[in-house]
Protein backbone atom coordinates (compact mmCIF):
# COMPACT_ATOMS: atom_id res chain seq x y z
CA UNK A 1 0.00 0.00 0.00
CA UNK A 2 1.09 3.49 -0.69
CA UNK A 3 1.14 6.38 1.80
CA UNK A 4 -2.05 7.92 0.44
CA UNK A 5 -4.07 4.72 1.02
CA UNK A 6 -2.69 4.32 4.53
CA UNK A 7 -3.55 7.95 5.30
CA UNK A 8 -7.13 7.42 4.12
CA UNK A 9 -7.50 4.24 6.20
CA UNK A 10 -6.09 5.96 9.29
CA UNK A 11 -8.43 8.92 8.73
CA UNK A 12 -11.46 6.63 8.45
CA UNK A 13 -10.43 4.78 11.63
CA UNK A 14 -10.09 8.06 13.53
CA UNK A 15 -13.56 9.17 12.38
CA UNK A 16 -15.12 5.80 13.27
CA UNK A 17 -13.54 5.87 16.73
CA UNK A 18 -14.43 9.53 17.42
CA UNK A 19 -18.09 9.59 16.29
CA UNK A 20 -19.37 7.82 19.46
CA UNK A 21 -17.60 10.47 21.56
CA UNK A 22 -19.41 13.44 19.96
CA UNK A 23 -22.39 13.48 22.38
CA UNK A 24 -20.00 13.51 25.36
CA UNK A 25 -17.99 16.27 23.73
CA UNK A 26 -21.18 18.33 23.37
CA UNK A 27 -21.92 17.86 27.09
CA UNK A 28 -18.41 19.02 27.95
CA UNK A 29 -18.57 22.06 25.67
CA UNK A 30 -22.23 22.95 26.36
CA UNK A 31 -23.39 21.28 29.60
CA UNK A 32 -27.16 20.86 30.02
CA UNK A 33 -28.77 23.52 32.19
CA UNK A 34 -30.47 22.40 35.39
CA UNK A 35 -34.24 22.08 35.24
CA UNK A 36 -36.33 24.86 36.72
CA UNK A 37 -38.75 24.06 39.55
CA UNK A 38 -41.66 24.48 37.12
CA UNK A 39 -40.07 21.94 34.75
CA UNK A 40 -39.59 19.52 37.66
CA UNK A 41 -43.24 19.94 38.65
CA UNK A 42 -44.24 19.32 35.02
CA UNK A 43 -42.24 16.05 35.09
CA UNK A 44 -44.00 14.97 38.27
CA UNK A 45 -47.44 15.90 36.89
CA UNK A 46 -46.80 13.93 33.69
CA UNK A 47 -45.76 10.90 35.76
CA UNK A 48 -48.87 11.33 37.95
CA UNK A 49 -51.11 11.46 34.87
CA UNK A 50 -49.50 8.30 33.48
CA UNK A 51 -49.93 6.53 36.83
CA UNK A 52 -53.57 7.61 37.14
CA UNK A 53 -54.33 6.48 33.58
CA UNK A 54 -52.94 3.03 34.39
CA UNK A 55 -54.25 2.65 37.95
CA UNK A 56 -57.40 4.79 38.04
CA UNK A 57 -56.17 6.89 40.98
CA UNK A 58 -53.21 8.97 42.07
CA UNK A 59 -50.41 7.21 43.98
CA UNK A 60 -50.31 7.48 47.76
CA UNK A 61 -46.82 9.03 47.62
CA UNK A 62 -44.53 10.30 44.87
CA UNK A 63 -42.07 7.51 45.70
CA UNK A 64 -44.50 5.05 44.09
CA UNK A 65 -43.66 6.65 40.71
CA UNK A 66 -40.03 5.46 40.94
CA UNK A 67 -38.67 3.73 38.81
CA UNK A 68 -41.60 3.10 36.44
CA UNK A 69 -42.56 6.72 35.76
CA UNK A 70 -39.62 8.70 37.22
CA UNK A 71 -35.93 7.81 37.68
CA UNK A 72 -36.10 9.54 41.07
CA UNK A 73 -38.47 11.95 42.80
CA UNK A 74 -37.32 15.47 41.88
CA UNK A 75 -36.73 18.08 44.55
CA UNK A 76 -36.88 21.83 44.08
CA UNK A 77 -33.68 23.80 43.51
CA UNK A 78 -33.45 24.43 47.28
CA UNK A 79 -33.32 20.65 47.84
CA UNK A 80 -36.82 20.45 49.35
CA UNK A 81 -39.50 17.93 48.49
CA UNK A 82 -42.50 19.22 46.60
CA UNK A 83 -45.80 19.13 48.53
CA UNK A 84 -48.09 16.46 47.09
CA UNK A 85 -51.79 15.81 47.64
CA UNK A 86 -52.61 12.17 46.85
CA UNK A 87 -56.35 12.86 46.77
CA UNK A 88 -56.23 15.59 44.11
CA UNK A 89 -52.81 14.99 42.52
CA UNK A 90 -51.78 18.58 43.25
CA UNK A 91 -48.04 19.29 43.37
CA UNK A 92 -46.91 22.53 45.02
CA UNK A 93 -43.46 24.03 45.39
CA UNK A 94 -42.91 24.80 49.10
CA UNK A 95 -40.91 27.92 48.19
CA UNK A 96 -43.91 29.34 46.31
CA UNK A 97 -46.04 28.90 49.43
CA UNK A 98 -43.34 30.73 51.40
CA UNK A 99 -43.15 33.60 48.89
CA UNK A 100 -46.94 33.96 49.03
CA UNK A 101 -46.61 34.44 52.82
CA UNK A 102 -44.00 37.14 52.26
CA UNK A 103 -46.42 39.02 49.99
CA UNK A 104 -49.13 38.85 52.65
CA UNK A 105 -50.87 35.76 51.28
CA UNK A 106 -51.80 32.70 53.27
CA UNK A 107 -48.84 30.37 53.58
CA UNK A 108 -48.31 26.95 55.01
CA UNK A 109 -46.54 27.04 58.37
CA UNK A 110 -47.37 26.17 61.96
CA UNK A 111 -47.45 29.91 62.74
CA UNK A 112 -50.12 30.34 60.06
CA UNK A 113 -52.14 27.66 61.88
CA UNK A 114 -52.17 29.82 64.98
CA UNK A 115 -53.04 32.98 63.05
CA UNK A 116 -55.68 31.61 60.67
CA UNK A 117 -56.97 28.58 62.51
CA UNK A 118 -56.23 26.47 59.40
CA UNK A 119 -53.90 23.53 59.49
CA UNK A 120 -51.28 22.87 56.83
CA UNK A 121 -53.35 20.09 55.33
CA UNK A 122 -56.47 22.28 55.19
CA UNK A 123 -54.59 25.01 53.35
CA UNK A 124 -53.34 22.50 50.79
CA UNK A 125 -56.77 20.84 50.55
CA UNK A 126 -55.51 17.52 51.88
Amino acid sequence: MDKKTISIIVGILIVVLCVPLLPKLKEIIDPPRPLTDDERIAQIRQALDEYKTTNGRFPTTLDVLVPTHLASVPQNKAGQNFNYNARTGAVINPTQAASSRNRGGVGVTPMTDAMTGLSVSEELNF
